[in-house]
């Protein structure tokens, strides 16, 4: 039962003490209450219910999807722009930027939790029609990495902030209702168009098919179609999984226990993300988390889903040399990480010094 419902029945236990047992019309107002409150949950479960099975049903859909695109080899161009776009979520220079939405939505409540997975999925699905269409006028995407970039930049400045704020080291707005509104309609939607690139200067062979069907065409109605097919494809995982965790998360203590690891979880996705957009990606690609990732995709799925180095690269694509783009970023990890901690130790010694100088 919900902290709703708890306050609920406090607040007729007390208006029943005070009516003589609730004879009256206090205790009138309290049966009414009660009603209310049992039809809510009653409206919870049935939500509850649908996000499970939807949730469950998206998860069926993608691996099905995956299937399709792995063992079939003349799939329709729409077909292969969405399945193509299943495939791309779980590549590594994809699903680690992506899995931001479920630290966003968890604990939020079914209703706006699958409201906010819903609105970075669509943000994440406008990003990519964009690029359909810039491909088809274009009949290619100029400087795609370098805009990548710039991007992930601005999502990993939010990431870190968000982050701050989460683990109490930065003060948090007023919580008015019209800024809350915004918070919880426009980060998620700002977050999916920041990151529905990701992956896109790296892409497997079949996405590249579809950038090269798409520049091929010359038609931006086409781009668009098929670029919002491969960001709908894209998305059909995130927010299946998303739901299976806004369940998992309600049903017990878990997150509650671990409430205070969502803000590493932000900072951890902001340290991934920071990184890549100052310094490039080789870092990331060289590591042996990407390459062993890669090679498993490529092992359970074929050579077709997992990330190519084949494939040709895209006209401005940042080109890094020397070891600094290699190793400096860890370092630019490890300082991200260590501000936060030594921020709240020295946060935490200032109390204790306080509490000290207090007189007894």
């Amino acid at each position: 039962m919900g902290e709703q419902d708890q306050k609920g029945q406090r607040s007729c236990r007390l208006e029943q003490a005070g009516s003589g047992g609730g004879q009256g019309e206090k205790g009138h107002r309290c049966t009414e209450v009660l009603l209310r409150l049992l039809a809510l949950k009653e409206r919870l479960e049935k939500l509850r219910l649908f996000l499970g099975l939807a949730g469950m049903s998206l998860l069926i859909i993608s691996a099905g999807g995956l299937f399709l695109l792995a063992s079939s080899e003349g799939i329709s161009t729409p077909m292969l722009a969405y399945t193509s776009g299943l495939s791309m979520a779980f590549l590594p220079s994809t699903l680690p930027s992506l899995l931001i939405v479920i630290p966003l939505t968890v604990q939020r409540g079914y209703r706006k939790g699958a409201v906010m997975a819903a609105l970075f999925g669509m943000g994440l699905a406008v990003t990519q029609a964009m690029y359909g269409v810039l491909d088809a006028h274009f009949g290619r995407i100029l400087y795609l990495d370098r805009v990548t970039l710039g991007m992930w930049g601005l999502a990993g400045i939010i990431a870190y902030h968000v982050g701050l704020m989460e683990l109490g080291l930065l003060r948090r707005r007023p919580r008015f209702p019209s800024l809350r509104v915004r918070e919880d309609t426009l980060l998620p939607l700002s977050l999916g168009i920041l990151l529905g690139n990701a992956g896109q200067s790296c892409p497997n062979p079949a996405f590249y098919t579809i950038l090269d069907g798409i520049a091929s065409g010359r038609n931006p109605f086409s781009g668009a179609f098929l670029g919002l097919l491969h960001g709908v494809g894209r998305v059909t995982f995130l927010i299946g999984l998303t739901f299976v965790v806004l369940i998992a998360s309600s049903t017990g203590g878990w997150w509650r226990r671990r409430q205070g690891r969502k803000g590493w979880v932000w900072i951890g996705l902001a340290a991934l993300l920071l990184p890549k957009a100052f310094l490039g990606q080789k870092w990331w690609e060289e590591s042996l988390l990407h390459q062993h990732w890669n090679s498993l995709i490529g092992l359970a799925l074929g050579p077709r889903l997992a990330e190519s180095g084949s494939i040709p690269t895209m006209p401005g694509y940042t080109q890094h040399s020397g070891p600094w783009p290699l190793y400096g970023p860890w370092a630019l990890v490890l300082i991200l990480g260590a501000v936060p901690i030594l921020w709240r130790q020295m946060r935490m010694a200032g109390e204790n010094s306080a509490k000290g100088d207090r007189p007894a």
